[in-house]
């Protein structure tokens, strides 16, 4: 009997993380290849990184970050002769693993689910909407460079000599091995090879853009980006728009020797597409698929309590309306929806949205595949904050020089604060210095902490909103107080979502990711008369059609 091998190597009772291998008739295929925020955490913080710039993979495998894969990764990140330690090392961990990738389907641009693509070998193609495309270039152009951050292209490394052979110039000779490191060669700047699913989208404009470095120093040569033909290998693949807190997001349907094997990603039914999860939950119904990989996010043994965008933006434009000062919208980067909704609310009140640089870059490159995405060139409302600071990077100095009429500095929201919404979270929160508001709002619009740092950070937010006289709308601390409640819906369905979703689909087989509670999953799946098998990081579970 046929069978599919599915290897989830992230996300298994984890959220986030999603690097899930499907093998088959000589195919292999990721679902996602991300980065894992509480594996990762566990070692590293904000000043305590993996050193993938001068250690290439050697960090992530020693941490079990990344599975021992042979041919899988790049080879200028594993330049040093000790990545033979941490590769052994890892395989004892791991185990014997090898695949010969013939592709990454990518759900959405979060960087839990592309934030290793980076390491990947540059061979490999990465199949995705196109918008999804042109967030994952917009977030690498204004975002630092590391070999993990290389998603849309990569800057190819070379090896130099990382020890001296004299100690200090004093004459002292070193009697240690002379190690190499990857070091960036400068004048080689290559495109990933990506596929578009719904190339009907991608335009000139997106081209211009793909082709487009943000340092015209160092321009993009490679492949151009082509349309996804509809299928990897001997696979065939169908991909499906859904819901969630980020423009682009798919799921896919792959036709195994087995059957249908479904992805879902991330999903949500309450936001302004929730018809695209519903339609994509009837028609993969129809395929009668033998395994449903499904993510449950939100599933918890507690109720869940979920909001809508429209109550966002009522709860929200009323705080606006009783402010007295400065507003500030504290939301999830690159949620344009949740943007939107701000910016519907400053044209209602006479106010005008602030974003910064970066969040007008991302606009910009949105509205070359979809012109309904606001950008400052185009809509009246939209400024872009000027920074106190002289240095700018290259892609910033042309969106300023480009955007001259539409810039507000630190001093204009200084002296007429009540005519601003200004977008920022709490890394952003310096500019505060500048401004100097005597008074105001801070709207905090994004996820509850579900962890200490989380805690940590929202105890440093609660400093900066007392120390600027600001008031606190939307703490999680008083969500039960119908002041503060309201004013965040997040980007995953809830528990009887996902359960309802479970049942419309009606796999024979489900296999729970990006979850902490897969044990609940499986409790409904069984009381549907569904298998369910809950992974295990790097154990392979065999799909295939229940007799």
């Amino acid at each position: 009997m046929n069978a599919a091998q599915i290897t989830v190597f992230g996300g298994a009772g984890q959220i986030g993380g999603n690097k899930i291998l499907l093998q088959d008739s000589g195919t292999d295929l990721w679902f996602d290849f991300g980065l894992n925020f509480e594996q990762s955490g566990r070692y590293f913080a904000e000043f305590l990184k993996p050193r993938d710039s001068n250690s290439g993979l050697y960090d992530y495998l020693m941490m079990d970050l990344l599975p021992p894969i042979e041919g899988l990764y790049r080879e200028d990140a594993a330049v040093n002769p000790i990545h033979k330690t941490a590769w052994q090392a890892s395989i004892g961990r791991w185990g014997q693993k090898s695949s010969k990738t013939d592709g990454v389907l990518l759900s959405h641009a979060h960087i839990d689910h592309t934030g290793y693509i980076g390491f990947l070998n540059s061979k490999i193609p990465i199949i995705s909407s196109a918008m999804t495309a042109v967030i994952a270039k917009a977030i690498q152009d204004t975002g630092q460079s590391t070999l993990s951050s290389e998603i849309a292209y990569f800057t190819k490394r070379h090896q130099v000599d990382n020890l001296p052979t004299r100690l200090l110039d004093t004459g002292i000779d070193l009697e240690v091995p002379r190690l190499k490191k990857p070091v960036s060669t400068k004048n080689t700047v290559l495109a990933r090879p990506w596929l578009i699913t719904d190339y009907n989208n991608w335009t000139i404009a997106a081209d211009e853009f793909w082709q487009a470095s943000p340092n015209p120093q160092l321009p993009i040569s490679g492949p151009i980006v082509q349309p996804f033909n509809g299928s990897i290998g001997q696979l065939t693949v169908r991909p499906f728009p859904v819901d969630h807190s980020i423009e682009g997001a798919h799921a896919y349907a792959v036709k195994t020797s087995a059957g249908w094997v479904v992805y879902t990603g991330d999903i949500r039914m309450h936001g302004r597409r929730g018809h695209q999860t519903r339609a994509f939950a009837e028609a993969v119904r129809n395929l009668k698929p033998i395994a449903l990989i499904c993510e449950g996010t939100r599933v918890s043994p507690n109720q869940s309590v979920s909001s809508t965008e429209q109550i966002v933006s009522e709860k929200s434009q009323q705080a606006v309306i009783q402010s007295d000062g400065l507003v500030i919208a504290d939301f999830g980067p690159r949620n344009v929806e949740r943007l939107i909704s701000f910016l519907n609310i400053a044209n209602r009140t006479d106010r005008y949205l602030v974003v910064l640089s970066k969040d007008a870059y991302l606009l910009e490159a949105m509205n070359k595949v979809d012109n309904s995405v606001p950008t400052a060139a185009n809509h009246p409302r939209i400024k872009i904050y000027l920074d106190r600071s002289s240095q700018m990077k290259v892609w910033e100095q042309l969106l300023v020089a480009k955007n001259k009429n539409k810039l507000v500095r630190w001093q204009d929201v200084s002296d007429n604060p009540n005519k601003y919404i200004i977008c920022l979270s709490l890394y952003d929160l310096p500019r505060l210095l500048d401004i100097n508001p005597k008074q105001g709002t801070y709207i905090l619009s994004t996820t509850e902490p579900f962890n200490v740092e989380m805690e940590m950070d929202f105890a440093r937010l609660n400093n900066w909103i007392k120390r600027f006289n600001l008031s606190l709308i939307g703490d999680p601390d008083k969500k039960t107080d119908q002041k503060h409640a309201g004013f965040h819906t997040g980007g995953h369905a809830t528990s009887e979502e996902i359960f309802a979703f479970i049942e419309t689909v009606n796999p024979q087989m489900l296999i729970p990711v990006h979850t902490e509670y897969p044990n609940l999953m499986a409790e409904y799946a069984d009381n549907l008369g569904i298998h369910c098998e809950i992974p295990k990081l790097g154990h392979t579970i065999k799909a295939k059609r229940m007799t």
